[in-house]
C-alpha cells in the first residue's frame, strides 16, 4: 500500500510540474538563500513583458504585481521577438545565476496577447534595501520609488544610491539604460525612479531602469503614450479599424502637447483634442487612429507628438488584401453519386458571403445551388446531388459582394446515378526533359474493374481522340493506387489527353481532358521549350506517405518554399536559398517541421522565386 500511495505522490507532484506556473509559483521561496523550489526543473509559466534586454534575455511579470510576481527569462532569441506589454507563455528550466533566479533553455515560447497593461509595484526604499535579503521577494519585478533623493555619485560601475523619506538606501544601475553622470547630483530630491529588481551576490539587490522615461526629476514632464506601436493586423480592402492612443504625463510638472501629426498612406488622425494642451499629473488627453486601406500590400506610418518634452513617435503598420476565393473540393477527378449529399469546400480572404454555383456543362452554363448567401468564413456548403449524368461538371463559389472575385475546380469531375468503378482523386501529364509526356494518376478505390487506356488528340475533343496506350491493368483495391505511362511517341505541339477506365462488363468512363506543349528539340531548328519559373508538377498527389516536387527556375535565383496547412500557418520548410536555373526535385514525406506527422487532409505548397509567388494543393491520405 506505501508504494501505491508513493507512486501515486510522484505522479502527482509531475503533473504539477507539467501545469502551467505563474511567475510567483516559480519565486516564491522558505529556502534561506533565496533559490526556487523548482530549481533544475523545467516549467510553463506565463506573464507579462515588463522590461527587455534585446539579445540578451526579458522580465516577466505576474498582471497583479506584488512580491514575488517578477522573473528574469534568460533567452535572446525571445528577447528580440517581444515588446513591453505582450502577455507570453514560455517553457524551460529554472536555474539560480549567482543566486538570481531565472529560466533559461527555453524549449517553447508563445504570444497569448499583446498591448496589456504592464504591471508596476509601488514601494518604499525600506523594502529594497540593496543589501539586505529582506529584498528577494522584489527579485525580477517592476517597482516604482516616488519622492526620492539621490544619496551617492556614481561609482566606476554606473551605480548610485537613492533613498526617499524613510532614509533607507536602494541601489540603481545601468545594465539596461544608463542616465548620464552630470545628472546624478547628491542631496537632490527626484519625482520618481522605476526598474525592475535585479540580484548579484557580489553587488546585492539593484534597480534597473529600462529608459529616460523611467528617471523623473521633479521639474520636469514626462510624457507616456499608450499604446507605444500599432499593428492593426490584417484588414480588408475598402474596410477601416480605429485605434485610440492616451496621452498621460507621469510628473508633477506640466505637459504642453504643441501638435500631433502623421505620416503614411491610408492612415489618418480623429478625434484630435483641443492644442495645444497643458496636463498635469495623471490628466490624460486621447486621439485616435484611423486606417483605411484601398491598396493591397502592407503599408506603415508613424504619429509625431510634439510637446515640451522630446518628440515621440508611434510606428503604424497593417497589411491590406484582396478579396479572394479558392475551391478546395471538388477540384478535379472527382465523382459524386446522384442523390447523395456532398460537400463544397473554399478557401476565402476578405470575403463576407459567398454563392455556390454548378454547371454540367464545362463552365457554359451554371446555376445556384444555394438558395441564400451562405457565410464565407464557415468555408464549407453540402447539398443533395441533382439527378443527372455528366462528366463535365465544375462548382464555381462566388463572392456575392464582387462577381469577379470567384474560382472555380481546376478540373472537371462527375456526377452519374451509378457509382462508377473507379474513383479517381487525380490525372496530370508533365512533359518529362526527353520531351516525352507522362501521364500520372492516382486512384481511391477501384472494383470489377479490366484497366486504364490513354487517350489524345490535338483539340479538346474526346470523341476523335485516339489511344496512345496499351491497357494499363487495374488493381481494383480500396487502398490509395498511382499510375504512370509515359507517350513517347508524341511530337511537337499542343496535346491533350484523357484516361479512359474499362469495366469487366464491357462499359468505360472517360476522364479529363489536361493539357501539355511538347517543343520537339529533334526537329531541324527546333528549341527546347523556354524553362519557366512556377511549379512545375507534384506526383502523386493525392499521397501516401511521400510525394515528388518538382520545381522549375527560368534563371539562378533565390527561392523560398514551404507547406502551409488551411490557416495559412507555416508547417514545413521544405527549401530555401540560392538554386541554379533549371528543373529542381524534392520529396516531402508529410511531417512538419517537428518530425511529427501531419494529418489526413488538404495542405498548400507555397513557392517564391524572381519576386513571384505560385502555390498549389497537396492531399495527405493515410
Amino acid at each position: 500500500m506505501k508504494a501505491i500511495i508513493l507512486t501515486i505522490l510522484v505522479l502527482s507532484f509531475s503533473f504539477a510540474l507539467m501545469a502551467q506556473l505563474s511567475c510567483y509559483d516559480i519565486q516564491y521561496t522558505t529556502n534561506p538563500n533565496g533559490s526556487s523550489h523548482y530549481l533544475g526543473q523545467t516549467v510553463t509559466v506565463q506573464g507579462i513583458v515588463t522590461a527587455i534586454k534585446r539579445g540578451s534575455g526579458l522580465y516577466i511579470g505576474d498582471a497583479g504585481g506584488g512580491p514575488w510576481s517578477g522573473l528574469y527569462v534568460y533567452h535572446g532569441v525571445t528577447s528580440n521577438l517581444v515588446e513591453l506589454g505582450d502577455l507570453v507563455e514560455l517553457t524551460g528550466v529554472v536555474d539560480e545565476y549567482y543566486n538570481l533566479t531565472e529560466l533559461t533553455n527555453i524549449s517553447s515560447f508563445a504570444f497569448i496577447s499583446r498591448n496589456n497593461p504592464v504591471p508596476v509595484t509601488p514601494l518604499s526604499t525600506a523594502d529594497l534595501p540593496y543589501n539586505s535579503a529582506v529584498s528577494e521577494p522584489y527579485e525580477g519585478v517592476l517597482v516604482r520609488f516616488n519622492e526620492i533623493q539621490v544619496k551617492s555619485l556614481m561609482d566606476m560601475y554606473s551605480q548610485f544610491r537613492i533613498a526617499d523619506v524613510s532614509g533607507v538606501q536602494a541601489q540603481v544601475d545601468d545594465v539596461l539604460y544608463g542616465p548620464p553622470a552630470s545628472q546624478i547630483v547628491v542631496d537632490e530630491w527626484w519625482y520618481q525612479i522605476q526598474g525592475v529588481v535585479d540580484y548579484h551576490n557580489a553587488a546585492g539587490y539593484k534597480i534597473l531602469p529600462r529608459s529616460a522615461q523611467d528617471l523623473v526629476r521633479g521639474d520636469e514632464a514626462v510624457i507616456t503614450v499608450s499604446p507605444g506601436t500599432m499593428d492593426y493586423g490584417t484588414i480588408s480592402n475598402g474596410n477601416s479599424e480605429v485605434q485610440t492612443f492616451i496621452i498621460n504625463n507621469l510628473s508633477p510638472a506640466t505637459l504642453n502637447v504643441a501638435d500631433i501629426s502623421i505620416s503614411g498612406a491610408y492612415f489618418s488622425l480623429e478625434a484630435l483634442p483641443t492644442l495645444p494642451s497643458n496636463q498635469g499629473l495623471n490628466s490624460p488627453i486621447s486621439f485616435d487612429v484611423k486606417y483605411a486601406p484601398l491598396e493591397a500590400g502592407a503599408h506603415s506610418g508613424m504619429v509625431t507628438i510634439t510637446s515640451n518634452c522630446s518628440p515621440m513617435q508611434i510606428p503604424l503598420s497593417g497589411v491590406c488584401i484582396d478579396p479572394t476565393v479558392q475551391v478546395m473540393v471538388p477540384n478535379g477527378f472527382e465523382h459524386w453519386q446522384a442523390g447523395t449529399v456532398q460537400t463544397v469546400s473554399w478557401q476565402a480572404a476578405a470575403v463576407s458571403y459567398v454563392n455556390v454555383l454548378l454547371s454540367i456543362d464545362n463552365g457554359q452554363n451554371w446555376s445556384q445551388l444555394n438558395a441564400s448567401p451562405v457565410l464565407a468564413a464557415l468555408g464549407s456548403f453540402s447539398f443533395i446531388v441533382p439527378q443527372l449524368n455528366s462528366i463535365n461538371c465544375l462548382i464555381k463559389v462566388q463572392n456575392t459582394q464582387d462577381s469577379t472575385c470567384f474560382d472555380v475546380s481546376d478540373n472537371c469531375f462527375s456526377i452519374s446515378d451509378q457509382a462508377p468503378p473507379v474513383e479517381l482523386l487525380t490525372f496530370t501529364a508533365i512533359v518529362t526533359p526527353q520531351n516525352y509526356v507522362q501521364i500520372n494518376w492516382v486512384t481511391r478505390s477501384e472494383a470489377n474493374l479490366m484497366g486504364f487506356y490513354i487517350y489524345r488528340n490535338s483539340v479538346n475533343e474526346q470523341a476523335s481522340a485516339s489511344s496512345v496506350s496499351p491497357l494499363i491493368p487495374a488493381s481494383n483495391t480500396s487502398d490509395l493506387q498511382s499510375y504512370t505511362f509515359t507517350d513517347i511517341s508524341v511530337t511537337q505541339g499542343l496535346w491533350y489527353y484523357w484516361l479512359q477506365s474499362m469495366e469487366l462488363n464491357g462499359s468505360s468512363y472517360f476522364h479529363g481532358s489536361v493539357v501539355v506543349t511538347v517543343n520537339d528539340v529533334s526537329v531541324p531548328g527546333g528549341t527546347a521549350a523556354p524553362l519557366i519559373t512556377g511549379i512545375k508538377s507534384i506526383h502523386p498527389n493525392p499521397f501516401k506517405p511521400s510525394t515528388t516536387i518538382t520545381i522549375e527556375l527560368g534563371k539562378a535565383s533565390a527561392i523560398e518554399m514551404g507547406i502551409y496547412n488551411l490557416k495559412g500557418e507555416l508547417i514545413r520548410q521544405l527549401d530555401s536559398g540560392a538554386k541554379a536555373a533549371g528543373t529542381h526535385s524534392l520529396l516531402w514525406n508529410g511531417l512538419d517541421d517537428r518530425g511529427q506527422a501531419c494529418g489526413n487532409g488538404i495542405y498548400l505548397l507555397k513557392f517564391t522565386a524572381e519576386g513571384k509567388s505560385s502555390q498549389a494543393k497537396l492531399t495527405l491520405l493515410k
